[in-house]
This record gives structure tokens, sequence and C-alpha cells, in this order.
């Protein structure tokens, strides 16, 4: 749950790793007290079984969560989706811009704000929450902007090298990152904070 902008109650905030970006139901935007402006955004690639699913733009978000230490406040761009079903979904670019992780090791589980040592408790839903108004799940992916040859030459070598990578682990492994540096002392244990990506490249 998370205060949007200056509206007086709490939202219900989805996170979800299978989207690539942050999305906004442009039912719940437009119905806000002052939606904020849309603007036009990067190239989207929207891949969905009907065409009620639309991308329209997006709008600039300030995302405020209670924590028991005190509100973590957020700024995110949410492209505004018609037929979404959910209010908000936060995608992989503001998980990896913020560091936001979800510790499962806890009851309940919990999401954890990057370095602040902050967190909130969090419901894990089996359901699937990419879904329009009658019930069918879309998938949205970013295909970059590039302003030039070099820009998209680059992007592709990224993109190479980290297929490479991956075609080094054992099929099916999904490669798992420290979020910060943890010194242990001999023969002691402690719980660490990990970044983990499920999204399908």
């Amino acid at each position: 749950m998370a205060r949007i902008n200056s509206e007086e109650g709490l939202t219900e905030i989805t996170v979800h790793s299978g989207s690539d970006i942050t999305l906004i139901s442009h039912n719940f935007w437009s119905n806000m007290k002052k939606p904020p402006k849309e603007k036009s955004g990067q190239k989207i690639n929207l891949i969905q079984v009907t065409g009620r699913t639309s991308i329209t733009g997006y709008v600039v978000l300030e995302l405020t969560f209670p924590t028991k230490d005190g509100p973590v406040k957020m700024q995110v761009e949410a492209y505004v989706v018609k037929g979404m079903k959910v209010p908000i979904i936060l995608g992989n670019d503001f998980t990896n811009q913020y560091r936001i992780s979800i510790d499962r090791l806890t009851t309940p589980s919990r999401i954890i704000f990057g370095f602040t040592g902050r967190f909130a408790d969090v419901i894990e839903l089996e359901t699937e929450p990419r879904l329009d108004e009658a019930g069918n799940v879309f998938r949205v992916h970013t295909r970059p902007d590039f302003k030039s040859n070099l820009e998209r030459r680059a992007f592709r070598r990224i993109k190479s090298a980290k297929r490479k990578n991956q075609s080094k682990r054992p099929g099916g492994a999904i490669p798992v990152k420290l979020e910060k540096d943890v010194y242990l002392k001999p023969e002691s244990l402690t719980r660490v904070a990990v970044l983990v990506d499920f999204s399908e490249d």
C-alpha cells in the first residue's frame, strides 16, 4: 500500500518482476483528484491476447510508502494502460532504480527499500496481475528509442554479452546478486538481501 501524489487514502500497489516498466491503470489515473499530466514516452511494444488494452503515454508519480521507521518517498514514471484491472504495477525499471527487493524469509514477506533498511509487509499473490478488464493476460516490453547507430550497436553488444553469460549457466538457473557487500565472521550465518530478476529475457 502507498499514497499516490496528493491522494488522501492508500492505494494497493503490485510489484511484478514480469513487467519491464511501471504501469498505471487509465481508469485509476483519470479518477485521481489531481491527475498528473500525461506525456508521450518511448515506443512501447505491447503483446496482448485481445485488442482491449493499449498504452497512451506516461505520467510522473510520487509514491509514499508508510513504514514503522517513517515514510519512504520515491518518484516513478508510470505508463498509462487502458483496460488494466489493478491500479498500479511496479516494474523492473522501478525495482532496479531504487534497489527494491522482496524478503520471503519473513512471515509475512516484506518489501525492502534499498539501502535505507526500511521495509513494509506485503502479501504474495499467485494470480497474474497483468489482466485487462475481460480477464485476458497481457505482456509489456520496451523497445529502446536509439538516437544513433552507435547507441544501437552498443545495445546489441550488451545483449549479446548477456546471452553469452546466460549460456554458461545451468539450464533454468537465475542469477542472484547481493544487494550490498556483506562481511561474515568465521562460522557465522546472517540474512542478506539479494537482487533477482525473474522476468523473461
